[in-house]
């Protein structure tokens, strides 16, 4: 369901005509009725449910055979969605807009008050309609529910020819059923909307106490990075002196490997120290499917996160790439592009051994529209669909303190909006996760004009 559906709904009592209906003097015995509805609908703090429990009511207000809530995009005067639809014995019907008279729902729309028809096949407006015809309607009920502004949906409900027909007294009964249901309705929406509000205002705290300990652990590290990468730097430029077969006889070019290392550590500190901030990238031109190789082998030699992977079909553990597009040359930050790559390869491996053998696939390609698209994918233990709106979050995490701070995340989505691109990710438990990156090959700067690659080139 649409969660603004309801958000503003005015009591129905406001208006000349349902003053007028509220002079129907109901017995006492109807009074009880429609309180004791209200009561059984006044039992959840959760919209949906309201709403499924105010249609329940409902049919059995007017001894419906089925009923449905009605949506109206506030985008399109007149697209409707079905949000709950039931039959008398409570079972649910599927959400197909044939079970419906249009005609009757487009009539209540146009008129802006409810519409009631004891018997529809002797209306002249609506006995020929397809859909009267099709679903042999007899009665029906259709009151619509509004905003301040607007029609925002109805309750529909309906009988065929072999059940009593709606009266006066059922329209007027249904119509004031919505009307003090709309109390209800509008508390449970202040009820949602202020929890959201403390929702972000939790995420604005978190994202503060993240920032603070970011810049005192960053200070920390580069307090130890400093002297290494500098005796580090010395070492690498006195063995340069040495002679190539030396070098390559004790394996001394991976003091470049070293230095460069240790160069993206000092690079990931400077971004922790501020991270209260919008990243901003020091873009350059390079290869992307050379960085991802690049990536891949560090995991494999330097971080041996994925020695047990082998990378061809067979085998428990098994990592393929699929390059689409080997001459990507883009815009972008090495150094915070090479962070996304090293923690969303590096999830997707854990969640394969998590579940003790599978298949990680790395798909890369250049789209028409002048983007990258990365799409890392697993066979592993997936996410739980409880989980899938707090990945985002700062230390939250699913794995134990050995594998994971819970701050791999925030740091991928920074990175990519930092840089203008995208990320989606679909995920089913035991099934696996596939994780879609889009960034753009090209940066724009202030006036709008692309820089970098040139557009005409592939």
């Amino acid at each position: 369901m649409k969660s603004d559906f309801f958000s503003d709904i005015d009591d129905l009592g406001a208006t000349a005509e349902k003053r007028e209906q509220l002079e129907f003097n109901f017995s006492n015995d109807d009074i009880q009725h429609l309180l004791s509805l209200i009561n059984k609908i006044n039992v959840s703090n959760d919209l949906d449910e309201v709403l499924s429990d105010m249609l329940h009511q409902a049919i059995q207000l007017v001894s419906a055979e089925k009923g449905f809530i009605l949506n109206l995009d506030s985008r399109d005067p007149f697209a409707i969605s079905i949000l709950h639809a039931f039959r008398a014995d409570g079972s649910t019907l599927p959400g197909d807009q044939k079970l419906i008279s249009q005609s009757v729902v487009k009539r209540a729309f146009e008129s802006g008050i409810a519409v009631k028809k004891e018997n529809i096949t002797q209306d002249n407006e609506f006995a020929a309609a397809r859909s009267i015809l099709e679903l042999n309607l007899k009665s029906v009920l259709c009151v619509p529910l509004r905003t301040k502004r607007a029609i925002r949906g109805f309750i529909y409900v309906d009988s065929r020819d072999n059940s009593p027909q709606f009266t006066e007294k059922n329209l007027l009964m249904l119509d004031t059923l919505v009307a003090l249901a709309n109390n209800i309705l509008n508390f449970v929406t202040f009820n949602r909307k202020l929890r959201e509000a403390e929702q972000q205002l939790l995420s604005a705290e978190r994202r503060s106490l993240v920032a603070n300990l970011a810049g005192g652990i960053s200070h920390e590290i580069m307090n130890a990075l400093s002297p290494a990468l500098g005796n580090a730097e010395l070492i690498t430029r006195r063995f340069h002196e040495v002679e190539e077969s030396v070098r390559e006889e004790y394996g001394l070019e991976r003091l470049d490997v070293i230095v460069k290392q240790l160069n993206r550590i000092r690079k990931i500190s400077e971004d922790l120290k501020n991270l209260s901030k919008p990243l901003e990238p020091s873009f350059s031109r390079f290869n992307f499917q050379e960085l991802l190789e690049e990536t891949l082998q560090l995991l494999s030699e330097t971080a041996g996160k994925i020695k047990r992977f082998r990378r061809r079909e067979g085998g428990r553990y098994v990592l393929l790439t699929n390059y689409a597009d080997t001459n990507l040359e883009i815009e972008g930050d090495p150094d915070q592009l090479q962070q996304v790559l090293f923690n969303t390869i590096i999830n997707a491996i854990q969640a394969v051994e998590d579940k003790e053998g599978g298949t990680v696939e790395i798909s890369l390609r250049g789209l028409p529209s002048q983007e990258v698209e990365l799409i890392i994918s697993d066979t592993g233990a997936g996410i739980a669909p409880e989980n899938m709106d707090k990945i985002w979050e700062p230390y939250f995490t699913t794995k134990d303190e050995s594998r994971g701070t819970g701050l791999g995340m925030m740091i991928i989505k920074s990175a990519i909006n930092a840089h203008h691109g995208s990320i989606r990710i679909d995920s089913e438990v035991n099934q696996g996760t596939t994780v879609c990156i889009t960034l753009p090959r090209f940066q724009k700067l202030k006036g709008g004009k692309l820089v970098g690659v040139d557009e005409n080139r592939g």
